[in-house]
């Protein structure tokens, strides 16, 4: 993980002086590895889920490859606004939007994944992470999954096979170019060195 900053700090301590903060800061990394089932929970995706779970052997973990990810954020008076936060994994297009607190330790994002393979199994919905640093809360906004489950009660009354259809993934989804993403993140005057391309 590489980073950089550019911030404007005042305070008798760093908790104040982090909650005064102004600027930018910009987190950066290539060729990681990530949790998988994390990953399929931000796109609602319990056919992978399952799927993967039952690879896991002995507590082991299964990972993906992320050719970048990146995290900038721009900060006025200790919070800091997303911008963005992006992980390009080789299983899923992951962005983050929203808010990190310096100042109260908190933070609310929306996350969105965009699958690159197919699967079935995914629900439709938007997942939100919120709460302080140390104890934050997933919730998920079940609104597009009634409207799924609505059409698949649809379908299968037609044909019963036909009730999967909404339950499927196309795996349409694309990587990010990382080097652009990095630009954009740098133009608050960051100069960033090692910037990824796309993998």
């Amino acid at each position: 993980m590489q980073g950089k900053a550019g911030l404007a700090l005042w305070g008798d301590d760093f908790r104040t002086a982090f909650g005064n903060a102004t600027g930018q800061a910009v987190l950066w990394t290539r060729n990681a590895e990530v949790a998988a089932v994390p990953v399929e929970a931000i796109g609602l995706d319990l056919g992978e889920i399952v799927a993967t779970r039952l690879t896991e052997q002995d507590g082991d973990r299964v990972y993906v490859a992320a050719p970048c990810m990146v995290a900038a954020l721009e900060v006025k008076d200790g919070v800091g606004h997303a911008a963005p936060i992006v992980a390009d994994t080789e299983d899923s297009l992951v962005i983050a939007d929203g808010v990190i607190d310096l100042r109260n330790e908190g933070l609310a994002l929306d996350l969105d994944a965009d699958a690159k393979d197919p699967s079935w199994g995914r629900l439709l919905g938007d997942v939100r992470l919120e709460g302080s640093w140390r104890h934050p809360a997933v919730s998920v906004d079940a609104g597009g999954t009634a409207v799924q489950a609505l059409f698949a009660g649809l379908l299968g009354s037609v044909a019963g096979p036909l009730a999967a259809l909404p339950f499927i993934e196309t795996g349409d989804g694309e990587g990010v170019d990382c080097g652009h993403v990095l630009t954009r993140a740098g133009r608050a005057g960051i100069e960033m060195e090692g910037r990824p391309d796309r993998g």
